[in-house]
């Protein structure tokens, strides 16, 4: 829907903005206390990128954990999305009664707004966010529609966070990043340990083990998307790390005493596993978040050390070594054409442009510990699993409000103090947090 702005006249545009929130068919909201479910004559949410692999496993998930409300899903392939309908009523005829379809184009400005215009959360599926995702955002702020995603580039996401949160603030839209994989599950991993910690945390070790359930060698568990999106991670990974640390870590340097950390690979007898260092992405989420509330609560930040971990020696040392080679040759844009183009060879047979096969996805488990270390208690240690690739947020059966204002969000920040770990586990997303000891 257009918006028209007279840039002269302070008074026109007050009146411009009155008659947009008057054709939305909404009123506007009071900022504090505001619940993603209290918007007018719109769907409930819309999936985005439906067809793509990370999408369609949504828009499955969805169908079958819906019981009520109204929802979406759109993309560019009218086909695909047709046949995508017609496979969810075979499944669920009464999500698929409830069910609607809308076809958009990310390089199409009048279809994002026509999409987004229709739903009370927009959730974005659709890689490579480098590409996709401010487009979609720009549609969501105009039109007054909450946004979440799956992406996990920290240094595009910080930028699009100092670009638009302020906005995003003044029109009270929330904007959550990093709601997928092992985003969501360990930032809001650390609300969750902070508050069944009897005492003050100083720091946390978080150690993230994958395995399997079955054999799965050199075979595809990873889309073409998320290749490209990892690729794309290597190539500034040590520039948007320094740029990271810079901004947001530096004003922690003070905080005692001091963590250890550990360079290295080294056995660790709580999860089984061999672990390595790698502070990177998840890091980097957790501590933005922690950075949040430090400035908006003078919460104590949490000093964290990342590491991964996998079950035999081996296979770390292959992952390091596999990581640090990539970092390399992502330096030249010439050698990144190469790898996009023949990924199954890069990436050990791990990626592959025909996507993920679904017994390997299935198959794919990964644990988060968090071992956490304070004072005026004992030590506490958290625990989280969690069997699938993409949280399921959107999609709670019942309220959740989130109590801080509009705006540009990593999910620690934006969850906190709210229900979501009741909700996580409640609705079959395979997610579990407990406290181990």
């Amino acid at each position: 829907m257009g918006h028209r702005k007279n840039k002269t006249s302070g008074d026109q545009e007050s009146k411009d903005e009155e008659t947009e929130n008057n054709a939305l068919g909404r009123k506007m909201r009071p900022s504090l206390g505001h619940s993603l479910s209290r918007l007018f004559d719109r769907l409930d949410f819309i999936i985005y990128g439906a067809t793509g692999f990370h999408g369609k496993n949504t828009v499955l998930m969805a169908a079958s954990m819906i019981c009520s409300g109204k929802w979406g899903f759109g993309g560019r392939d009218k086909e695909k999305l047709n046949n995508l309908l017609l496979e969810i009523n075979g499944k669920n005829e009464g999500s698929y009664k409830r069910c609607r379809v809308f076809i958009a184009d990310t390089s199409n400005t009048t279809s994002l707004k026509k999409m987004t215009s229709k739903c009370q959360v927009l959730i974005n599926c659709c890689g490579s966010y480098n590409r996709t995702a401010e487009d979609i955002i720009k549609s969501c702020l105009s039109t007054r529609t909450h946004y979440v995603d799956i992406c996990n580039d920290v240094h595009f996401l910080e930028l699009l966070q100092l670009k638009y949160h302020e906005e995003a603030k003044r029109r009270n839209v929330y904007i959550i990043f990093a709601c997928g994989f092992k985003g969501l599950p360990m930032d809001v991993g650390f609300n969750f340990l902070r508050d069944n910690f009897d005492g003050t945390v100083n720091s946390v070790e978080a150690h993230t083990r994958y395995d399997t359930t079955a054999p799965i060698i050199c075979q595809p568990i990873i889309s073409a998307s998320l290749w490209e999106s990892f690729l794309k991670n290597c190539s500034r990974i040590f520039r948007s790390f320094r740029a990271h640390h810079m901004a947001k870590v530096r004003e922690f340097r003070n905080l005692e005493p001091k963590t250890t950390f550990r360079f290295g690979i080294h056995k660790n007898r709580v999860i089984g596993g061999h672990s390595a260092a790698y502070p990177f992405l998840d890091q980097q989420i957790v501590e933005n978040s922690q950075y949040y509330m430090y400035k908006k609560d003078h919460k104590r930040p949490i000093q964290i050390n990342n590491y991964i971990a996998f079950r035999y020696f081996i296979m770390t040392l292959t992952f390091i070594i596999w990581n640090v080679t990539l970092a390399v040759l992502c330096r030249f844009q010439w050698m990144r054409i190469f790898l996009l183009k023949y990924p199954r060879i890069f990436s050990l047979g791990y990626a592959s442009h025909d996507g993920p096969k679904e017994f390997y996805s299935e198959n794919l488990i990964f644990d988060i510990t968090l071992n956490a270390v304070g004072w005026s208690s004992i030590d506490d240690e958290a625990n989280l699993t969690n069997t699938q690739f993409l949280s399921q947020w959107g999609l709670p059966r019942k309220r959740m409000t989130i109590k801080i204002q509009g705006g540009v969000y990593f999910p620690g920040a934006a969850f906190a103090e709210t229900n979501i770990v009741t909700l996580l586990e409640r609705n079959g997303t395979g997610i579990i947090f407990e406290v181990l000891n």
